[in-house]
């Protein structure tokens, strides 16, 4: 699994500083397309994918739901965190499941609940967390959490159209997926992606079919001043058949974590853990280039940590065309 750097932080009465995950597997879907539009850009035919919402319910109150989940760190330890009117907190083990032994629930009212140990049973596609939290004030209350599998992966990301461009931001995920065939179904001006602040992906099966979705369709990918694109964004950012980029934008990149036990930069080079994404790279950037700027990548910083590349290296592993 990768572990992104995420750029903002989450205040609710404690300050949770976000970082993102996302797993690595074999995915070499191919992206299909039916005609053009009048600006040269390929119409896709790919389906979107289904997102479930989670839901919780809290001290027998109606069922609420969940309307992101995202990754962050809670006194040093990884949790996902599920966000709707109010937040929840869930520790999480070291295969990056939600596991319950930690669970923070803060109310939209800042009412701040905490529990642990909470009952993980897991279904087909979704996992049910049964426990009780509880804050001095208050006592005990009964909090019943469905976290749905698809969501997970989701993201946050969004978009704005500006003319013949797209403004990307979020954390990237299936939510990403859909929204380029929804730009490329109801935007047809549009030609270029514009990466702003992407903190990295929640999923990397998902990631690179959305690179694949970019490249097949023609769009350029380009990166403002301002922009900030680490991890799983720099992936999708070498997916433009056109990439530039203005000074003063960061591209940060390192190792992911893990497979059987090992992180990406401790595998040997032959490893099959390392598959996806050379397919995805020499797809992206060539049979060459793209295994030598992936192997960089993984040993470039470690999966926690993030190494900032300089213009020398952006130019030597050719990621701007123009």
């Amino acid at each position: 699994m990768k572990k992104l750097k995420f750029l903002n932080t989450l205040a609710i009465t404690l300050l949770i500083a976000t970082t993102t995950i996302s797993c690595n597997k074999d995915d070499d879907a191919i992206a299909t397309t039916s005609g053009t539009h009048p600006n040269g850009i390929k119409i896709l035919s790919a389906t979107a994918k289904t997102v479930v919402a989670s839901t919780y319910t809290f001290d027998g109150n109606p069922e609420r739901t969940v309307t992101s989940i995202d990754i962050g760190e809670f006194n040093g330890d990884n949790v996902y965190v599920l966000n709707s009117n109010d937040q929840i907190l869930i520790s999480s083990n070291d295969d990056q499941e939600p596991d319950g032994e930690m669970v923070v629930l803060t109310l939209s009212t800042n009412e701040v609940y905490t529990g642990a140990n909470f009952t993980v049973n897991e279904n087909e596609n979704s996992l049910v967390l049964t426990g009780q939290v509880s804050n001095p004030t208050n006592g005990s209350k009964n909090l019943s959490i469905t976290i749905q599998e698809s969501q997970i992966g989701a993201g946050t990301s969004t978009y704005t159209v500006n003319g013949d461009q797209v403004l990307l931001t979020g954390t990237l995920g299936t939510y990403t997926y859909n929204q380029i065939l929804e730009i490329n179904a109801n935007h047809p001006s549009v030609k270029t992606i514009v990466l702003t602040t992407i903190a990295g992906s929640l999923n990397d099966d998902v990631n690179v079919e959305t690179g694949r979705l970019i490249r097949t369709a023609g769009y350029s990918t380009h990166l403002k001043s301002d922009s900030e694109i680490y991890s799983g964004g720099v992936d999708l950012f070498c997916s433009g058949l056109t990439r530039t980029r203005e000074t003063g934008s960061k591209i940060g990149v390192h190792s992911w974590c893990c497979y059987e036990g090992q992180t990406a930069d401790q595998l040997p080079e032959n490893s099959p853990g390392h598959n996806s994404q050379l397919a995805y790279f020499r797809e992206m950037l060539g049979s060459t280039n793209g295994p030598n700027f992936y192997f960089f990548t993984i040993n470039a910083a470690p999966f926690d940590g993030t190494h900032l590349m300089t213009d020398a290296e952006i130019t030597q592993y050719q990621l701007i065309t123009n």
